[in-house]
């Protein structure tokens, strides 16, 4: 298997994010449920004579702006839960502009109007992510470095399910399935100042879940990377080895990675990442600079949602 596709492995939890995995389910059910309940829909003051709003019609969701689709199934899913028939007109990935049908929809009135909202929030968003992502997944095609969402979600894992579908990795998609040292971390581990207390945080994570993914440590400095890589190549590793460059120039990223192919035993067995206010700006730099894989709060946390509208027929 080529790096790329090891990166890929590691990286990625996409095949969890489906409806039939029971854990994703529930998820998304008790996150559509509780938005519902905030927005009150089974109170909704407006659908009066209630015998009107009682009929049996269909309604159509349509794009008023371009993007790339995601999360259709989930829509669909979800809407079916509450009594809603649903047909895709579109698919994930897909690509759409303004005025393309992509959802036809039929129930009772009071239904569709009552999750109108909801559903249009949470699809806008999702929709909003997988463009970004899309977006910075094409200015990199040329070079075998990946993009991957970080913790910057607003609705969970539904958003790390529209960076896959545009083509980004999820990382890890909580605190369970990998190990991540970062700052906070790393800073309680120094508190004694035992410089090996690192080597042993590593060594106990390792041993303690037989499910890990990945062990990941942040390194600010080249300092802090020469230790890091130390621990990484004197203990036995089971699971894959991750080292995060957080706020590093490009240039010097290079120089570093350049320097560990030198030793094509030590490269093959570490993985590459660089974060740090990485945008569409800047991201050819760090794609060039030879990381595996570029984290982006960028396409979470300052993604624009795709709007729609919900018309009924």
């Amino acid at each position: 298997m080529d790096r790329k596709n090891l990166v890929k492995k590691v990286f990625d939890r996409s095949n969890e994010l489906r409806i039939d995995v029971s854990r994703y389910e529930r998820y998304l059910v008790k996150l559509f449920d509780f938005l519902l309940e905030h927005d009150k829909y089974q109170s909704d003051s407006s659908i009066f004579p209630s015998n009107i709003y009682n009929r049996k019609v269909e309604a159509s969701i349509i794009a008023k702006s371009d993007g790339v689709v995601s999360c259709t199934e989930e829509v669909k899913f979800l809407l079916n839960t509450k009594s809603i028939d649903v047909k895709l007109m579109k698919k994930d990935g897909e690509k759409i502009g303004r005025g393309n049908l992509v959802f036809e929809i039929s129930g009772k009135a009071k239904d569709i109007l009552g999750v109108e909202r909801t559903i249009l929030n949470i699809f806008q968003r999702v929709c909003g992510i997988s463009t970004d992502t899309h977006l910075l997944v094409e200015k990199i095609k040329k070079f075998d470095t990946m993009i991957a969402a970080t913790r910057k979600t607003l609705l969970g894992n539904i958003e790390k399910k529209a960076v896959s579908v545009a083509g980004g990795l999820t990382h890890r998609l909580n605190l369970y399935d990998s190990a991540m040292l970062k700052d906070n971390h790393l800073k309680i581990l120094s508190i004694s100042e035992d410089e090996k207390n690192l080597e042993l945080a590593i060594k106990e994570i390792l041993v303690k879940n037989d499910e890990l993914g990945f062990v990941e440590v942040e390194v600010k400095t080249p300092v802090e990377f020469n230790k890091v890589m130390k621990i990484a190549t004197a203990i036995s590793q089971r699971i894959p080895f991750a080292i995060m460059f957080d706020h590093f120039k490009p240039d010097l990223i290079f120089n570093i990675i350049e320097d560990v192919k030198k030793s094509p035993d030590v490269y093959s067995k570490i993985f590459f990442e660089a974060s740090g206010n990485i945008n569409e700006n800047n991201i050819v730099e760090y794609a060039e600079s030879g990381v595996d894989v570029v984290s982006t709060g960028y396409i979470t946390h300052s993604a624009k949602s795709l709007d729609f509208t919900l018309l009924i027929n």
